[in-house]
């Protein structure tokens, strides 16, 4: 079989299995891809010496990418990709990024940063990705700022980034991006919540303030989150809500109020964050080259005027608006009536530039009916398709993933004198899944003297008693 970056130790293994009958142990497997690969490819140090001629491949192929590479003294700085297709999809996205870095478990402690989109179909897109020395301030402002120049309107009041609270990565935020929505990544604070031990009510009434769309709603469960767990209360209190909490929020989610992120990190790119630096870059732009063409075909095969997921959706809200009752104003607008009781005042968008609204305020972020206005656009005989925002319909689908990624050939990459960085791994073995940054560790260190929490026995300050 042919070993390539992208090819699986699981996938190695049952070649294996099938053609020698031989069950190779999951170290040996690794241990021989490496080889093969470093053979090919050039092991991590020269890794870095194909850098600046892979760039060059990169932009030859594709003009309209973004690739800096920074190498200062002869020693690699940092590199930053964004692929020609992924700036022209950008415009055809969600204006909602999600921002995230995790580690390399190679030789040198590099981290990986990841920029994601998200289609109409709620899919995440990876739109940047870059490899640099840590994650201080200015290599978050220089990852960030990169994407400013790479995404059209990235820095729009319309765009809401989520990260987590990470201060480095939102002062930059806030420095490169002053006039988008920085959110929190709510996952990030449920971690938080479980880790400082507050109850398992607290948990549960924290979700139910995240997706509360009104004021009131919010007070009510925090007044009974007080009842609860005072703790968990002031925590939150203490945390801006328009930085988490939906109907504060200045921007737009769409519903996903986590970066998820964190689960591709640890997923789909296990195995890119093992290998050296050259390999990885490529094995993430194969990846989504793959994704393109795979969503293009998907895309082409849709018959219905929105995405399917939508579509679906619509044909059950429809079948819920049914049952309320709707009151006309004006062509545009009117009151509506629930099942139980409860009215909504409804505006539908006079053009596909407007907003339409409800007073249960799900037509306004999601930026599709609800079904209030349903019923209301079902009162007015007239179809729900064209009061949903151009992110949902299957043109803007079928366009987004209308450009492709063009194949690079990482072989035979002339070599340049650039050095690793002065990094190195630590002792012991590699980190295997990723942690979210600012949480608190969930094991905790533990004082074998005293009983503590925080310290080792070492560290003790009654050590020199016993």
């Amino acid at each position: 079989m042919v070993i390539t970056p992208k090819t699986s130790a699981k996938e190695i293994a049952q070649q294996l299995k099938h053609l020698k009958g031989y069950q190779a142990e999951k170290d040996a497997i690794y241990k021989a891809k490496s080889a093969i690969l470093n053979e090919a490819y050039g092991d991590e140090v020269g890794s870095f010496k194909r850098l600046p001629a892979y760039v060059e491949r990169l932009q030859a192929a594709d003009p309209g990418t973004h690739a800096v590479l920074e190498v200062k003294h002869g020693v690699f700085e940092r590199i930053f990709v964004c692929p020609g297709a992924c700036r022209l999809a950008w415009d055809k996205c969600r204006h909602w990024l999600a921002i995230d870095a995790t580690f390399m478990k190679t030789k040198y402690q590099m981290r990986l940063k990841l920029a994601a989109g998200m289609d109409g179909t709620g899919s995440l897109i990876l739109l940047g990705w870059a490899l640099t020395p840590g994650e201080t301030e200015d290599n978050w402002h220089w990852f960030m700022d990169n994407l400013r120049q790479s995404l059209a309107g990235l820095d729009d009041a319309s765009t809401t980034v989520v990260s987590d609270r990470n201060a480095g990565l939102l002062s930059s935020i806030e420095g490169v991006l002053p006039n988008a929505n920085s959110v929190y990544c709510c996952f990030h604070i449920a971690k938080n919540i479980k880790d400082r031990h507050y109850s398992a009510a607290a948990g549960r009434l924290y979700w139910t303030m995240v997706y509360a769309r009104t004021k009131d709603r919010f007070d009510g469960q925090m007044a009974r989150l007080k009842e609860v767990d005072k703790d968990a209360a002031e925590y939150l209190a203490n945390i801006d809500a328009e930085k988490w909490v939906t109907h504060a929020v200045k921007g737009r989610r769409y519903g996903h109020v986590t970066s998820n992120l964190a689960e591709i990190a640890n997923a789909m790119l296990l195995e890119a964050r093992e290998l050296p630096p050259l390999l990885c870059l490529d094995y993430i732009y194969v990846h989504q080259m793959e994704r393109f063409f795979g969503r293009r075909m998907e895309a082409i095969k849709c018959e219905s005027p929105v995405v399917p997921a939508e579509y679906s959706q619509l044909q059950a809200t429809i079948k819920e608006a049914r049952h309320m009752t709707a009151v006309c104003s004006t062509p545009l607008s009117g009151l509506v009536t629930s099942v139980d009781g409860v009215q909504y005042v409804v505006d539908l968008p006079a053009s596909v530039d407007e907003v339409g609204s409800c007073d249960c305020r799900q037509f306004q972020l999601l930026l599709r009916p609800c079904k209030h206005a349903i019923a209301l656009i079902r009162k007015l005989q007239s179809s729900a398709v064209p009061y949903y925002h151009w992110y949902y319909t299957t043109k803007t689908w079928k366009d987004m993933y209308n450009n492709t990624l063009p194949p690079i050939n990482i072989t035979n990459l002339a070599l340049a004198d650039v050095k690793p960085p002065d990094m190195k791994r630590k002792p012991g073995r590699p980190q295997k899944m990723r942690k979210e940054k600012g949480a608190t560790s969930s094991a905790g260190q533990h004082c074998s003297i005293c009983g503590g929490e925080g310290h080792r026995r070492k560290e003790c300050s009654l050590s020199w008693d016993v």
